[in-house]
């Protein structure tokens, strides 16, 4: 007897200024090619301005547009595995939104600590519990948007002052019961003229 085939549920949404990175594109088609309309029910690009606020709340407007349940947010200089919605949706809960490990593009690991600083050391593989993390690639359930948190879903801070729009977002769904966890397992690399990974905890950071 076969196992039933998940019903496509999720939308892949990434805004941009008017093209996007060769290595994003590469990465994208191959998860696609992989998933054969199992998981991907959409993919929807928005054309946006590089005031990014506008561009994440358009990315959530296009998905809630859509019956899917779940969004997975990238952003488009992003270079990620072919089985990135698989490893992610092994965490995600409606009550839990879950990210891959992205890099600055220096090296540096895009996660913050309940005291507002940068996580340095972790152990890879394992699901990181954080304040915040990037907005480059985040799995989240509609729930979300449409019952947990109000628009303006991306916002600017003043509270938040040396956080960055993406990471305001996840601050504030977590003070409303949402948890938020990066999958150290699940290893992205950051498009700045070649791909920049995270320095991992055994190497110095400068």
């Amino acid at each position: 007897m076969s196992k039933p085939q998940p019903t496509p549920d999720t939308v892949v949404t990434f805004s941009h200024p008017d093209t996007w990175d060769a290595t994003f594109g590469r990465s994208l088609l191959a998860m696609v090619h992989r998933d054969k309309g199992r998981r991907i029910l959409d993919v929807l690009p928005s054309e946006s301005s590089s005031f990014l606020v506008d561009g994440r709340n358009t990315q959530v407007k296009l998905f809630l547009s859509t019956p899917a349940k779940w969004m997975l947010m990238l952003d488009a200089d992003m270079e990620f595995p072919p089985d990135l919605l698989d490893r992610l949706r092994r965490h995600a809960t409606p009550t839990r939104i879950v990210g891959g490990l992205c890099a600055t593009a220096t090296g540096l690991p895009v996660m913050f600590g309940d005291d507002g600083q940068r996580i340095e050391q972790w152990t890879p593989g394992a699901l990181v519990p954080v304040l915040a993390t990037g907005g480059a690639c985040l799995l989240i359930h509609r729930s979300v948007f449409e019952e947990r948190m109000p628009y303006p879903w991306f916002y600017m801070a003043r509270e938040h002052i040396q956080m960055d729009q993406d990471q305001v977002m996840l601050a504030t769904a977590r003070a409303v019961g949402i948890e938020v966890a990066v999958d150290t397992s699940t290893v992205l690399g950051h498009v700045k003229k070649r791909p920049v990974y995270p320095i991992s905890p055994s190497s110095p950071v400068h």
